[in-house]
């Protein structure tokens, strides 16, 4: 219930207030004019910011950290995703990953052998997640 100012440039004009610039561009894209949000929103945006940079470590993947962006499900419950790195394979030929959002499971699938994996996603703020995490794992 409580709002924050922000200016064009998501700069908060509170003395004191942290830099949120770059959490504010990452969730929202670039800013023309000043706006106003919640509190609640303004410590999730950080929240995302932070899993964003420093990743999510998938042992699955031997690992390596996925990286989710601001509103995009973080893979952060093991249990779905070590299912899909040990379920056995009805094909190694093509696989589906619907609701795709980091790409995590699509990552899975291509670590196992699978030879063609489709994502989706109606969010295009999942897709880019996604393209972005599977370019970064190769």
């Amino acid at each position: 219930m409580l709002l924050i100012p922000l200016d064009a440039d998501y700069t908060i004009p509170l003395r004191r207030a942290p830099d949120m610039r770059d959490a504010c561009t990452e969730a929202y894209g670039t800013s023309h004019a000043a706006s106003v949000v919640s509190l609640r929103e303004l410590l999730g945006l950080i929240g995302a910011h932070e899993w964003r940079k420093k990743g999510v470590e998938i042992p699955a993947l031997g690992g390596e950290r996925i990286h989710p962006h601001y509103g995009v499900f973080s893979p952060v419950r093991g249990e779905y995703i070590e299912l899909v790195a040990n379920a056995p394979l009805p094909s190694k030929t093509l696989a589906f990953d619907i609701g795709t959002g980091t790409g995590v499971l699509a990552a899975v699938l291509a670590k196992r052998g699978v030879k063609r994996v489709i994502g989706t996603d109606q969010d295009p703020r999942a897709l880019a997640c996604a393209r972005e995490n599977l370019a970064r794992l190769g």
